[in-house]
């Protein structure tokens, strides 16, 4: 059987612009640091726990918006959109991970949910509500999966 010691290191990235890191694992900021022109994180490795992923930006991000309509028919299609935005309210120019959970009125999560890529801070999808959805109040909730940040909106099925 293997076994796994901690291990800490240091992770330099040549690039000077970055103003923020995500983990995007642990769903939150890394301390780093700019030294020479370079991004220098440092970082410890627990145990088995050996994977890091990291997302570099040069602004630290925003908002998180998801729109859609208020209500749906069963058997009938809606269009949502999902956009994040920076710190000063651009859009996010990367290829960015969100997790979008789509629940029904029971609180059961649907087929519909899917891990997404938001591209220059937008994404755009349809779902079309089943003829024999339970009616009632439905969620449609967004995570980024670099800051964590959430967004939910209700759906009215009837």
């Amino acid at each position: 059987m293997e076994t796994s010691v901690d291990n800490a290191g240091t992770i330099t990235v040549s690039r000077s612009n970055t103003a923020v890191i995500y983990d995007l694992v642990k769903h939150c900021e890394v301390p780093f640091e700019i030294k020479n022109g370079k991004t220098v994180i440092r970082t410890a490795f627990a145990g088995k726990n050996i994977g890091k992923l990291f997302l570099l930006l040069p602004e630290k991000l925003g908002r998180l918006k998801l729109d859609m309509p208020s209500s749906a028919k069963k058997g009938g299609t809606i269009r949502f959109k999902v956009s994040l935005e920076t710190a000063s309210g651009k859009p996010v120019e990367s290829i960015h991970p969100v997790q979008i959970d789509v629940l029904d009125a029971e609180g059961r999560q649907t087929c519909d949910s899917t891990s997404a890529a938001l591209e220059n801070g937008i994404y755009s999808q349809s779902l079309t509500v089943p003829l024999n959805a339970a009616a009632g109040q439905w969620k449609i909730r967004v995570t980024d999966h670099a800051s964590g940040m959430k967004t939910e909106k209700k759906l009215s099925v009837d």
